[in-house]
């Protein structure tokens, strides 16, 4: 059976392959930077960019970043620091977005998450302390969303205190996460025997029935009709209720129509549909990176809720495509709905900041447009966490069949 699972259970996964360059011997200093607004010359540093990503760090990278740029509404275009050394070899960069005198992080609103600068580990803090000059110096509003807790980014921005960079900076959210470096059935030892149960007998349900399969999206012709699928199923989720998603319309089809069909020719794509007599009732949406699985989106069949369509499909992507597949890490990406603190085995914070300028002015302006602005975000995230904003009546381990929208 297309259902069977792989046999995650006889050896814990190896660990996964290193993805950086090999740290290199040579004096980093003097660096310079330069502003590139413009598209195709941000495009003609993919090769170069792509060999500094590290493995939390897609939304930076040149996949998310570049087609999010061409899909960009009227009016944004890159704002991109580009960090050289003495000879001219690229040694990091921060892609950012523009409107007006405004720099934001690119895709801001629609998933960007783990925002930090992209360079070589040992590198990194000094391809920080440089975009922090250039964009000090650009005098510009800048708001970065979503950095990354440990990212060196926002150590060097708290390592300038208010003094040297007035900042505001506000914790916006969480992005739980599965580590997977022991067996699946060691993970499942997480819950108490009563979820544990409920857990295998509705995954084991789907497999033990003949109606029922799973479907990959694996072919580049298919994608474009995978992902109107996603979308169908992930709107049903909202018919009858209060509330809309922003994970809709026509932008948000062909953006990810695009995206997807990169990462499927890469064999990355993860677009899984569970399917009862070739009707489709749960998907789910992600992609390899990193060594690890990242979740984006999924969606279900209200009418199919009475067998947990979502939360067994899960079950089921993480036995055989994350434990048993050997990777490191399934990653949910923002927010803290009950579904992910159910399955996650720990979370990371992600900030959002504001910069000002050094100057009395730019302090007073921060202090009056940042108090708005941040408190705005920490009220959301406040109510982001208050567990009754996300309980679901069936359980927590039926959240992803009725409660919780991780893009919406």
């Amino acid at each position: 059976s297309d259902l069977a699972p792989t046999d995650a259970r006889r050896a814990a996964p190896p660990p996964a392959a290193p993805l950086l360059p090999a740290p290199r011997a040579r004096a980093l200093l003097p660096l310079r930077t330069e502003l590139v607004e413009d598209l195709p010359a941000l495009e003609a540093l993919a090769p170069a960019w792509r060999a500094l990503l590290g493995r939390d760090r897609f939304f930076v990278g040149p996949d998310w970043v570049l087609l999010r740029f061409r899909h960009a509404p009227s009016g944004q275009r890159p704002f991109a620091v580009v960090v050289r050394d003495a000879a001219g070899t690229l040694v990091g960069l921060l892609p950012l977005a523009r409107r007006g005198r405004r720099v934001t992080v690119c895709g801001a609103g629609a998933g960007a998450d783990h925002v930090d600068v992209v360079a070589h580990p040992d590198e990194a803090p000094a391809v920080a302390e440089a975009v922090l000059d250039a964009l000090v110096a650009s005098r510009t509003r800048v708001h970065l969303e979503h950095l990354a807790e440990d990212g060196a980014l926002r150590y060097a921005i708290r390592a300038r205190r208010w003094r040297r960079l007035p900042y505001g900076e506000v914790a916006a959210t969480v992005a739980p996460y599965v580590e997977a470096k022991r067996t699946f059935d060691a993970y499942l030892g997480k819950f108490r025997a009563k979820q544990r149960g409920n857990l295998r007998r509705q995954a084991r349900a789907f497999r033990a029935d003949p109606a029922a399969a799973i479907r990959r999206v694996t072919d580049p012709a298919d994608v474009p009709a995978g992902i109107d699928a996603l979308l169908a199923l992930h709107a049903k989720r909202f018919e009858g209720r209060e509330g809309s998603t922003s994970f809709a319309g026509e932008e948000v089809r062909r953006f990810h129509r695009e995206l997807a069909t990169v990462l499927c020719r890469r064999g990355d794509l993860a677009l899984t549909f569970l399917t009862v007599d070739g009707r489709d009732v749960a998907v789910h949406y992600g992609w390899r990176f990193g060594g690890k699985l990242w979740h984006f989106q999924g969606g279900f069949d209200p009418s199919a809720a009475s067998r947990s369509p979502g939360t067994a499909l899960m079950t089921m992507v993480l036995e055989d495509d994350v434990f048993g597949a050997g990777l490191s890490e399934y990653d949910f990406l923002d927010g803290d709905e009950t579904y992910k603190t159910t399955f996650s085995t720990g979370r990371r914070r992600l900030f959002d900041v504001l910069l000002g300028r050094p100057t009395a002015m730019g302090r007073a302006r921060l202090l009056v447009r940042g108090a708005a602005k941040l408190g705005k975000v920490a009220l959301a995230a406040r109510f982001r966490r208050d567990p009754a904003a996300h309980q679901d009546p069936d359980g927590p381990v039926a959240a992803p069949d009725g409660n919780g929208d991780p893009k919406a």
